[in-house]
């Protein structure tokens, strides 16, 4: 959550630097084609993999399983849409990188590690004091 006031003061104004360099160097026509050209294929892309994320989904869910993968790819999908429909190149970078699926494992590792930073299951285990677990019943 602290990086998303400094995310949304940043972004827009990088995204206004890139575009006047971008412009300067090919033109305002080339940079406006191109802004259009990036955002079609990103939403190509998108569809592409949200078709295959729901049909996973819906493999799970007929297993009696719980999609929890799917979900966050769903959510990482989503996210990535919304960038590659604001206009520009850093926000259409940025969105790519939640598509494709080798980037978003990567981002997904960063995402969990960041705020669900929880012990793995070798950690839960205190080491052996001595102690032999077990019942037992006193017979009278």
């Amino acid at each position: 959550m602290k990086y998303i006031l400094p995310s949304l003061l940043v972004i827009p104004i990088l995204e206004i630097f890139v575009l006047i360099e971008v412009g300067s160097l090919i033109g305002s026509m080339n940079t406006l084609f191109l802004i259009i050209l990036t955002a079609l294929f990103g939403l190509m892309l998108l569809r592409h993999q949200g078709l295959q994320t729901l049909t996973r989904a819906r493999v799970k869910m007929q297993n009696a399983q719980l999609p929890s993968k799917e979900i966050i790819t769903g959510f990482f999908l989503a996210l990535g849409g919304a960038l590659l429909l604001i206009p520009g190149f850093v926000t259409d970078f940025l969105g790519s990188l939640c598509l494709v699926p080798f980037t978003r494992e990567f981002l997904l590792n960063i995402l969990t590690k960041t705020f669900f930073d929880m012990p793995t299951p070798s950690e839960y285990k205190e080491p052996n004091k001595g102690f032999i677990e077990g019942e037992f019943k006193k017979e009278e």
